[in-house]
């Protein structure tokens, strides 16, 4: 009976210790995407910057939260959004919004990998 006792203790401490061990596994993983997620939003702001500073971009062209159309040269808004992935990984998605047409111009990018989003907003004066 001590032998049992001993035993069906030991197993309750495994299981618990296997229980935290996994749950550390997941919240790292969805760290990890969520990450992924940021910098490829970060990525879609980027993309946008640059055509504007390169000038593939006119900031008078675009309406209030039109969305950005970077498969066309040069890049133009329309009003569905269109999703763009990056070519070193083509499961990474993002979306760029223009949210305020007048100085100080405001971009927003969504990213998303493995079902995690995350957005990035900026403000720049021309």
């Amino acid at each position: 009976m001590l032998t049992f006792l001993i035993l069906t203790s030991i197993l309750t401490v495994s299981l618990g210790g296997a229980s935290l061990v996994n749950q550390g596994l997941i919240m790292s993983r969805t760290q990890r995407y969520s990450t992924k997620a940021y910098f490829i939003s970060e990525a879609g702001i980027e993309r946008a910057l640059f055509d504007i500073r390169k000038k593939n971009f006119v900031l008078s062209s675009c309406t209030l939260n039109y969305y950005l159309n970077f498969g066309n040269s040069p890049a133009s808004c329309q009003l569905a959004s269109i999703s763009f992935s990056l070519p070193s990984d083509p499961s990474s998605e993002y979306i760029v919004k223009y949210t305020n047409i007048t100085s100080p111009y405001k971009f927003s990018s969504k990213g998303k990998y493995q079902n995690t989003n995350r957005t990035v907003e900026i403000e720049f004066q021309d």
